[in-house]
């Protein structure tokens, strides 16, 4: 069976950056999910310029991962960038998304229909990610907002999710 275990939270938190005890409260609240779920990888929506931008190294996916001797893999590791993706420009993408419209009362729709879009091209992306990687069961922590997108599309192509968190905070059970 192919069990990906779904953790939604902020991103500071992932990485460690938040004061007081939230990265130890994300690290053993993470410790024991990858434990009592047998994780054989902890993937993440992440790539080495949100390590930088977050002041880190590496994420506290990734230590838990070395700690246990499991996989780590950052998912959001665009060759390219994420421009690369075949759905960032191009026709359809302009068709889509309204491209030439100018009227003032459209563009903010224009620039949030723009936004979704792209969002949708990244979460297609971290899926081919974990199906390549292809190590079961898997943890994949991602930005809270992608939470219920990924729990839909992973359903659908043939994952069975386990809902890890929608929304990790610290004192979250």
């Amino acid at each position: 069976m192919k069990k990906v275990v779904l953790i939604g939270t902020d991103h500071s938190y992932q990485c460690g950056t938040r004061g007081g005890r939230a990265a130890a409260d994300f690290r053993d609240a993470l410790r024991s999910l990858a434990v009592a779920e047998s994780a054989k990888a902890i993937a993440e929506e992440m790539c080495q310029g949100g390590l930088i931008e977050y002041g880190v190294s590496e994420t506290l996916g990734a230590e838990i991962c070395r700690e246990l001797g499991i996989t780590s893999r950052l998912c959001d590791e665009i060759p390219g960038g994420r421009e690369a993706l075949p759905l960032y420009k191009g026709v359809l993408f302009e068709f889509v998304c309204g491209g030439g419209m100018s009227a003032q009362d459209v563009f903010q729709a224009n620039q949030n229909a723009k936004f979704e879009f792209r969002q949708r091209a990244r979460e297609q992306f971290w899926l081919t990610e974990i199906l390549q990687l292809n190590m079961w069961p898997l943890i994949f922590i991602c930005g809270a907002d992608h939470y219920s997108y990924l729990d839909r599309i992973f359903s659908d192509n043939h994952l069975t999710v386990v809902p890890g968190h929608l929304d990790w905070k610290p004192n979250c059970p």
